[in-house]
């Protein structure tokens, strides 16, 4: 999955079939509305520059909201940072 995930940003495929080349079995472990989905999210996140936070993804808002608790988590370890002078 990491070696997949590296050939998605070095070829950064611009429809199915391009991202089919580059995903092992990638048709028996996707459906073609995931796979239209992946498409999309590459394409707003390494084309356009899109943030994650700004783009919507098939697990909907529960994926959002974990990333925006992590978020908070960390400014939160920041301030106190700030606060205890370190």
């Amino acid at each position: 999955m990491e070696s997949e995930l590296v050939h998605i940003f070095n070829h950064v495929p611009r429809n199915r079939e391009e991202l089919g080349m580059l995903l092992e079995d990638a048709e028996e472990r996707f459906e073609e509305e995931v796979l239209d989905e992946m498409v999309t999210v590459i394409r707003d996140v390494l084309v356009h520059g899109k943030g994650l936070d700004d783009v919507e993804v098939l697990e909907g808002e529960s994926g959002s909201e974990n990333r925006r608790s992590d978020d908070a988590v960390e400014k939160g370890a920041g301030q106190e940072k700030m606060e205890n002078g370190s």
